[in-house]
């Protein structure tokens, strides 16, 4: 009988353990991850097989992995910003806006991922979207390399004459 009442209460913090892990969850201040106790390093590792697989084309690939990884923590910016890069190369530019707006959130001046962003706006004919993210990555221009630098340079002058082309 005391083995029996000892069971029964271990299964019942175990319960209100749960049910604690999925309100946290639920209320976005735990993730998978967490709860699953993977680390920040494991899946960063994971990460870069998936980013390799993004350098070589294999965009499908890429996309399982990331979207793994963004099960697991929905929060990271850099799973973010990788997987709007995914769903730009696919052609999905709405979610590629969706991705990196998300990952500007968080980290509001990364000059690559408002260059990519515009990117995106610029291919969805969003040009006015597209200039004022080129703007502001070239003004943080101290953290883009110099051929980046030419390349929006000569976005932001695609994006204005197809704004003026609309008037």
């Amino acid at each position: 009988m005391k083995q029996q009442n000892e069971n029964k209460k271990q299964v019942q913090e175990g319960c209100s353990q749960a049910l604690k892990f999925l309100e946290k969850l639920a209320e976005g201040k735990i993730t998978f991850a967490e709860v699953l106790t993977i680390s920040m390093e494991e899946m960063y590792s994971v990460a870069q097989i998936g980013y390799g697989y993004l350098e070589n084309g294999k965009l499908d690939d890429a996309l399982t992995i990331f979207e793994g990884l963004m099960a697991l923590n929905p929060y990271d910016p850099y799973f973010r910003t990788i997987l709007g890069s995914i769903y730009l190369k696919k052609g999905n530019l709405d979610q590629a806006i969706a991705e990196y707006s998300f990952a500007l959130e968080s980290c509001k001046d990364d000059a690559e991922t408002m260059a990519n962003r515009g990117e995106a706006y610029f291919l969805a004919g969003e040009y006015q979207k597209a200039l004022h993210d080129f703007e502001s990555a070239l003004a943080r221009s101290e953290k883009i390399d110099e051929i980046r630098k030419q390349y929006l340079s000569s976005l932001v002058q695609a994006a204005k004459e197809k704004q003026g082309s609309r008037l």
